[in-house]
């Protein structure tokens, strides 16, 4: 049983196992131009994003099945997941620690796009009960 997120640039999409399908008013340009605008984010920046994602995000969680796996298009993350694909939340939680606190790492492009990206997944394995999702 399988849920899918995938990460547009205008916004995002849930897909769940049943094969229903729903929108997240929330994409990579929306969140740069709205919250990261300058590299690498302030701390401000970063507070105002994870609350845009977290209050874009939350009403998807009643939506979940319990028991499904996470698949997750459009990330650009794949150098974060293991040699399956697989990323772990806290693989994620890392690579997010290195970006907010050093303003980088070395796994995750060095641009707003890939920040915006990273911090959306982080969101969603915090925010939705996910301890991994394969990146596809």
């Amino acid at each position: 049983m399988n849920t899918l997120l995938t990460i547009g640039n205008n916004n995002t999409a849930l897909t769940l196992p049943d094969g229903s399908r729903h929108a997240i008013a929330l994409g990579i340009e929306t969140l740069c131009a709205q919250q990261l605008r300058r590299m690498p984010p302030g701390d401000y920046e970063w507070e105002t994003a994870i609350m845009t994602v977290e209050d874009a995000i939350a009403p998807m969680r009643a939506l979940l099945p319990p028991q499904s796996t996470l698949h997750i298009s459009g990330s650009g993350l794949q150098t974060l997941a293991d040699a399956d694909g697989l990323l772990t939340r806290e693989a994620a939680e890392q690579a997010f620690q290195r970006i907010s606190r050093y303003g980088n790492d070395a796994a995750v492009p060095q641009d707003l796009p890939a920040y915006a990206r990273l911090l959306l997944v982080r969101e969603w394995l915090h925010h939705m009960g996910f301890a991994s999702a394969y990146l596809d």
